[in-house]
């Protein structure tokens, strides 16, 4: 274990440890930098390392410092006496190192992570966070990264760099695929009013659920049965607004002057 006074990690090119060819990446010599210590060390070719659980801060290489041990890194992947490029920022692939690109993310600096398929030997340098037992990153699951829809399992697409469950009218194979909860003939279906939802108002098109079936909203299509529709009356084929302590959730369900208190028109 490595105290708290900073060491230097000193890696000559052709020495033991060698360093990143231009192939991988990094061309020519490592960058030699000062690791470990308080984050106030910090300087170029590391990167602040703050674990607050333990109340301990570090000085980790970035891609390309020269490393001894996957303990020196950032990425917590040395290779060949550098340190790897795994959850550094990136602009473009080339600022990737050991198989990994750049993913975009949104709202923040885009990072390096291993794309399905890459060589790996820890879940934390895969972007699926996955790394599978024949030693390849897994495909990514919902919320994981992603660059395209292939990056992603099944049939989640990658949207805004992100895997996500399947849309209306895209293809499924089980109703988890779905972000409406209703996969039906192989197709992304809500479910119409007096259907019987699949995880409380998941797959309703209306998003509402009244007596354990899905509901229309006021306004909808109904038919004469006053259960299609969120706790008011089917009045000539169209949901009715919600009468006094009828069942709501929101406002416009609720007849003039009452209002919604969250559940009930009052």
């Amino acid at each position: 274990m490595r105290s708290g006074l900073a060491i230097v990690v000193t890696v000559l090119v052709g020495g033991a440890l060698g360093c990143h060819a231009g192939a991988d990446g990094i061309g020519g010599a490592c960058v030699m930098a000062s690791l470990g210590g308080s984050c106030a060390s910090c300087g170029n070719g590391t990167r602040c390392l703050v674990d607050e659980e333990a109340g301990t801060e570090l000085c980790e290489g970035i891609t390309g410092t020269c490393c001894a041990s996957d303990a020196d890194c950032f990425s917590r992947t040395c290779v060949a006496g550098a340190c790897s490029s795994e959850g550094n920022d990136c602009t473009s692939d080339s600022d990737c190192t050991d198989g990994a690109v750049c993913y975009p993310i949104a709202g923040v600096s885009p990072v390096c992570r291993r794309p399905p398929g890459a060589a790996c030997s820890a879940n934390t340098q895969c972007a699926s966070y996955q790394c599978a037992t024949d030693a390849t990153c897994a495909c990514a699951d919902v919320n994981m990264l992603c660059r395209t829809d292939a990056d992603c399992c099944g049939t989640r697409s990658c949207q805004a760099n992100v895997c996500s469950l399947a849309a209306e009218g895209d293809p499924c194979g089980s109703d988890q695929d779905c972000a409406n909860g209703a996969c039906t003939a192989g197709v992304c279906r809500c479910l119409p009013a007096g259907s019987t939802p699949i995880n409380q108002t998941m797959g309703c098109c209306s998003g509402a659920v009244f007596l354990g079936t899905c509901s229309a909203r006021r306004g909808d299509a109904c038919s004469s049965a006053d259960a299609d529709c969120f706790g008011g009356p089917c009045v000539d084929g169209t949901c009715s607004c919600v009468g006094a302590g009828g069942v709501c959730q929101s406002d416009s369900d609720c007849c003039a002057p009452t209002s919604c208190n969250g559940t009930e028109c009052f």
